[in-house]
């Protein structure tokens, strides 16, 4: 087996772990239901269904706002955002790394909520992706690498702003959530997915 399809065979591996896996911790106000809640939105706003899609039965403020938000993000910043996700040129061999460059060059000068909506817009617009390049069944695992991205590296950053419940304070009463500063530079994140490209040759060569 080559480099390649080692790698792509630990991720289907994952993938299937992952899928067996959905039903945890899936109560409305944990870090899993929330991202399941926005990646069925955001595919279902493309005409996509999620067929390993977690049962979800609730739909409260905290999954509201993050819809809202990352809508807003979206319009804001639809152009840059598109670009980037397309330039990426996501493969199944590169697609962990890339979501993982990606996602710790968002936080590269800290966290705040502003940044998290983008990581959940990124899940969601790597998803578009993969669906329309044939790697569906790629949504199960970007879902496990969001939700333990935030479990691991933002949850603690969270649950000292109040829990999932700050998100909707953010969104219903912040007067700064216009302010760009809260957002991730674009400029910052595609400098760091030149590493990403050069994994992404570095493993073509090897397959």
């Amino acid at each position: 087996m080559n480099f390649g399809s080692m790698i792509w065979s630990l991720m289907k591996e994952d993938g299937v772990r992952m899928s067996s896996n959905n039903n945890i911790d899936m109560n409305p106000t944990s870090t899993r239901y929330l991202v399941a809640d926005y990646l069925n939105y955001r595919l279902g706003k493309d005409g996509y269904s999620w067929a390993n899609s977690p049962p979800l039965e609730v739909t409260n403020k905290i999954h509201r706002s993050m819809r809202i938000l990352a809508d807003e993000f979206e319009e804001k910043y639809s152009a840059e955002f598109t670009d980037m996700v397309q330039q990426l040129h996501i493969t199944p061999n590169v697609a962990y790394p890339t979501f993982n460059t990606v996602a710790q060059e968002v936080f590269s000068d800290g966290i705040n909520w502003g940044r998290i909506v983008a990581l959940f817009v990124f899940g969601g617009a790597f998803a578009i992706e993969c669906y329309e390049h044939n790697m569906s069944h790629l949504v199960d695992s970007i879902y496990d690498w969001v939700s333990t991205y935030v479990q691991n590296h933002l949850e603690q950053w969270i649950t000292s702003q109040g829990g999932w419940n700050a998100l909707v304070e953010f969104y219903e009463k912040s007067p700064d959530r216009h302010d760009k500063s809260l957002w991730p530079s674009f400029g910052k994140i595609c400098l760091g997915a030149v590493g990403v490209f050069a994994l992404g040759a570095f493993l073509t060569n090897k397959s």
